[in-house]
């Protein structure tokens, strides 16, 4: 009997010293992988689930090395393993899920977030995380029910009204971004980046000074992403900002090195605005260089040119721009002025009559009229006179009554 008590105490201290060795390597790897002695760390490992191959925190910890030697193959089927031998262990499926996301396996990624999720459901993190992956993927309405759910659980995380205002940009939903830009920016009175995304927000509402306040203050607050000044930049054009946008639209083609057409258009346009215009002329030029049926730089340029009484350059520009654009009433009708000073009345009429049919306009019917006397049209030039003078044309009435009735 008292053989047996001692082989079993023996047994019992043998497994004792076993657990003992195996959980001494454990925690040696562990600090092996703090150190950085990864080579260590892994021969540490290897001995741990050699001697208990159902230990899966070092298939976890023996996994995150091979991550850091870049094994990502050997480090996802260690994660895997741990997950086969439980299933429920929550650290292994946060690693895994944040190496998916910084590799852009992004539904790979959201699998584990909801896994998480599924055992932990009020832990704000998860939806937090999921949502920025859903918001990453491009499923903007399923970040949006996560960002709320983490809202919910912490609505003191000012982080997550920022990511849904975010969201809710991307999805055009600009009254509901505002709503949470806003919150956000109560909290945080410095935050560059809901400046930005509420200047946005903004704009597309149409509240223009509004919105370049807030894309000021996000360059105030040293938020300078490209497309910041470039947005910025838009605002400033549409609103009449015309040295402010030159500005920003030159620092994109200087400082940046941006090659985009539309940047050289746009830039000609605010030139065009403070009756620059040969800098426009430029502008536009470099425009039609890289795109050659850019029609609004032609017609753009066109315009300038006939400012600055270039009427050759302008004919030639309005007829490129028509080229590429049947459609364009305006540059019919400029164009038709060229020929009117010209005394060209046969062409102006054809181009008055092309502009009218596009839209009705009571300058052209007044100077088709006047094409048509010129020509010995009477009944015609009085038809289009009366027209004119119908639209509000005050010179068109007096000249209906001195022309077709002989009154003065």
């Amino acid at each position: 009997m008292n053989r047996i008590l001692i082989t079993l105490l023996v047994s019992v201290s043998c497994l004792s010293l076993h657990a003992q060795s195996v959980n001494f390597y454990y925690d040696q790897g562990v600090t092996n992988l703090t150190s950085n002695k990864l080579t260590e760390a892994v021969r540490d490992f290897n001995y741990v689930i050699k001697n208990y191959p159902d230990y899966y925190e070092a298939y976890h910890m023996r996994g995150v090395v091979y991550l850091k030697q870049k094994e990502y193959d050997a480090a996802l089927a260690d994660f895997q393993k741990a997950i086969d031998i439980n299933g429920a262990f929550i650290p292994v499926y946060e690693t895994r899920a944040k190496f998916f996301e910084e590799n852009e396996r992004l539904d790979e990624a959201i699998k584990d977030y909801s896994r998480l999720i599924d055992l932990k459901p009020d832990r704000v993190k998860n939806y937090e995380n999921r949502g920025m992956a859903f918001l990453n993927n491009q499923k903007y309405d399923e970040a949006i029910l996560d960002f709320t759910k983490a809202i919910e659980l912490n609505p003191r995380a000012v982080s997550n009204l920022y990511h849904r205002g975010f969201t809710f940009v991307k999805l055009k939903k600009y009254e509901l971004a505002i709503s949470d830009l806003s919150a956000c920016l109560k909290a945080q009175s410095r935050n560059a980046d809901a400046y930005y995304q509420r200047g946005i927000a903004y704009f597309y509402t149409q509240q223009y000074a509004l919105s370049k306040e807030d894309l000021d203050l996000a360059v105030q607050y040293n938020i300078k992403p490209e497309d910041l000044y470039e947005f910025r930049a838009k605002v400033n054009l549409e609103t009449g900002s015309f040295n402010e946008a030159i500005e920003d639209y030159t620092r994109l083609l200087t400082e940046y090195k941006r090659k985009e057409p539309i940047l050289w258009l746009n830039r000609g346009k605010a030139y065009k605005s403070i009756k620059e215009y040969d800098l426009a002329i430029k502008d536009f030029s470099k425009t039609i260089a890289r795109e050659r049926d850019n029609f609004t730089a032609f017609y753009e340029r066109g315009e300038c040119y006939a400012y600055l009484k270039k009427d050759v350059a302008a004919q030639r520009d309005f007829t490129s721009a028509l080229r590429l654009n049947e459609d364009c009433h305006q540059a019919y009708y400029k164009r038709a002025v060229y020929y009117f000073d010209r005394r060209d009345f046969e062409l102006a009429v054809k181009d008055f009559s092309k502009s009218l049919k596009l839209d009705v306009n009571s300058e052209a019917y007044y100077l088709r009229g006047a094409s048509f006397f010129e020509l010995g049209k009477k009944k015609d030039a009085c038809k289009d006179l009366k027209k004119s003078s119908d639209l509000g044309n005050k010179e068109a009435e007096k000249d209906h009554y001195r022309l077709c009735y002989g009154m003065k």
